[in-house]
Formats: structure tokens, sequence, C-alpha cells
């Protein structure tokens, strides 16, 4: 589980990982904004590099269509959760964050979900377990004795440049 705490001034602009999440909210509202696999060169994918992850290259939640022309074609879904609601969500969909109240609390419970990233997102999924660097990671993972899903959030919260 991953406990996400912030205020209306936190947000998560647009990504896609490997993960299928479970994401309750606790505490104070959410707004995801969703766009299928199958509209990804349409947000300028970006992969991060020592995680299963992707960017997107334009800014969802402020889009600048002058310089992603292509992002005007997306069509995303829009949903805000309040206290109380569970989201489900498939591997693979890309999503951005933005919490709306001066409070926000919430739970998320990702899961591995290679298979089901797969036919979703072929390609991205293949890149995602063959990264080199995640490769890496894992293997120093094994060594040391820490359990390979610790590596999914190893570098989560930031990607470094």
């Amino acid at each position: 589980c991953v406990l996400f705490v912030g205020s209306n001034h936190t947000f998560t602009n647009g990504h896609s990982d490997i993960g299928t999440s479970a994401f309750l909210m606790v505490e104070g509202r959410k707004r995801f904004i969703f766009y299928p696999p199958e509209q990804s060169l349409l947000l300028y994918p970006v992969a991060q590099g020592r995680n299963v992850a992707f960017n997107t290259g334009v800014d969802v939640l402020r889009p600048d269509v002058e310089h992603a022309p292509l992002f005007a074609h997306a069509h995303g879904y829009d949903v805000v959760l309040e206290r109380g609601d569970v989201l489900l969500f498939p591997s693979m969909w890309w999503h951005a964050v933005q919490n709306l109240d001066p409070v926000n609390v919430g739970i998320d419970v990702p899961v591995f979900d290679v298979p089901g990233s797969w036919q979703r997102n072929s390609i991205f999924a293949l890149a995602t377990v063959l990264n080199p660097m995640l490769l890496l990671d894992m293997v120093k993972s094994i060594v040391r004795g820490q359990k390979l899903r610790d590596i999914y959030f190893a570098n989560y919260f930031a990607d470094p440049k």
C-alpha cells in the first residue's frame, strides 16, 4: 500500500505504469483524468529511466495544444473521488491526478500486472520489463535480499533527469 497525503496544491501529471491499482479515498476529493492505452501516441510518452512507468510529454491538466497538437485529438475520462470512494483502474491506462481539497488522504494498492500490461500496451510493457536499469536494480535487490516489489516504488516519487 502507498499512502498519499497532500493538499489542493498537489498533483501528479499524466503517467502510465505496469501496475493495476485500487485507490481508496480516505479524506477530501481527488480528480483523476484517464486516457486509454490506445491514445498513447497522442500523449507524447516519455519513459522514466529507472521505473516501471511512462510520463506524458504534455501537461494533461493544463495542455498547450500549440506545442502538443496531437493532444487535441485525445479524449479522456474525468472522475472525481470523494471520501469513501474506491476506484479500480487497470495497468497501462494513462492517468493524471489532482487534489481538490485542502486536506487529501488516499491509499493506493497497486499490483504488478505484466500480463494485463502486455494485453493493453505490449510495446510499453516490453520496454518496461527489458529496461536495463530496472533489470540491474532487480539483480541488486535479489543480492541484497530485498523484495522485488520494493523496486516498483524505489524511484516512484522521483525520476532523476
